[in-house]
């Protein structure tokens, strides 16, 4: 039976097994060869060197915006099953699937490849990628089961760190020995790439995928070795609560995009709005309705702005209006 040091240390061997999808395969490694790769396909299409560029990059963005979106919905959910059911491993064990396969299957993404290809780089992209991030949620979950004492916080820390030596240690065997300059074919280090292959057909850079899969296939067997879940009663999965705080996630999104728009973008939504509001410095008058005192004063509209209450109060007529939103739905900016 595993000791409590040894389940900790398991623990932190997923983020050692698991940091080099985001170092190898999103950052540094293929992700720039993903755009070369693209580039070439689309001035082979006719583009311009710019444009082509532009594309590339715009069609890398909006793979990683569908897999962080099915991220987003679904990570509510399964935090969900993590908490009611108590069964965690399980989920590890099959989202590891995912990230092995997707990031396995990115060896295919090879140079003058068709649209085709560069479809399936991104869907094997985002498998892996959605599988990192639902392991991760259920190794988090199994976080509070490695120790009854006030140390989690420094648990996670040094599992942060440890993870991030493990990428940096898998990038730095990457670009030495692997990875190939394309206008050399050579690696960092002046060599070719290991195992004979080919840098004519970039096999050491497309190398990355498998590496990183056999990388997170071998160093996961301590988590699964001496992390174990506690037997524990089963509760009930509360997916109405999840789908509850995805909710307010998104409201709280839009409304921080609502609080950081351009003074522009702010004037015209006052403006719509039917309101006389300074905002920032600015000024827009809707004149309409007015009613006058005998003072001769406009007193129909008046705008309370609370900067540390992060509240805009309008009065129009003899209705009172109060938008609230995270940060001001306007802002705190000054001129």
């Amino acid at each position: 039976m595993a000791t409590q040091r040894q389940r900790i240390w398991g623990w932190w061997f997923f983020d050692w097994a698991s940091q080099p999808y985001n170092t190898l395969l999103l950052t540094f490694i293929f992700g720039p060869y993903f755009a070369e790769v693209a580039r070439g396909y689309y001035m082979g299409a006719g583009l311009e060197e710019e444009a082509a560029k532009a594309a590339a990059q715009a069609y890398w963005g909006y793979g990683l915006t569908i897999a962080s979106v099915i991220i987003a919905v679904f990570a509510p959910i399964l935090g969900a099953i993590a908490d009611g059911t108590g069964r965690r491993l399980v989920w590890v064990w099959f989202f590891s699937a995912f990230y092995v396969v997707g990031a396995y299957g990115l060896w295919w993404v090879s140079p003058g490849g068709e649209a085709d290809m560069l479809t399936w780089a991104i869907v094997f992209f985002g498998i892996g990628f959605i599988g990192m991030e639902f392991s991760t949620i259920f190794t988090n979950a199994l976080m509070p089961t490695l120790t009854d004492g006030d140390d989690i916080g420094a648990i996670s820390g040094s599992g942060f760190a440890f993870g991030y030596l493990g990428g940096l240690l898998a990038l730095i065997v990457m670009l030495c020995l692997f990875a190939e300059n394309a206008a050399t074919g050579k690696t960092l280090i002046g060599i070719d790439p290991l195992f004979g292959l080919d840098p004519e057909a970039r096999e050491g850079t497309r190398a990355v995928g498998p590496i990183t899969a056999i990388w997170f296939a071998v160093f996961m067997v301590p988590f699964f070795l001496w992390v174990k879940e506690p037997k524990m009663p089963r509760g009930r999965v509360n997916i109405g609560a999840a789908l509850g705080s995805l909710t307010a996630l998104i409201a709280a999104v839009l409304s921080v995009v609502l609080a950081c728009l351009p003074r522009r973008a702010e004037r015209a939504l006052c403006v719509r709005r039917g309101l006389r509001v300074e905002c920032a410095g600015l000024v827009d008058h809707r004149h309409r309705d007015f009613r006058h005192s005998g003072r001769g004063h406009r007193d129909d509209r008046q705008l309370d702005r609370w900067q540390d209450g992060r509240q805009i109060r309008a009065e129009t007529g003899d209705q009172m209006v109060d938008h609230r939103a995270v940060g001001g739905l306007y802002g705190d900016r000054r001129p």
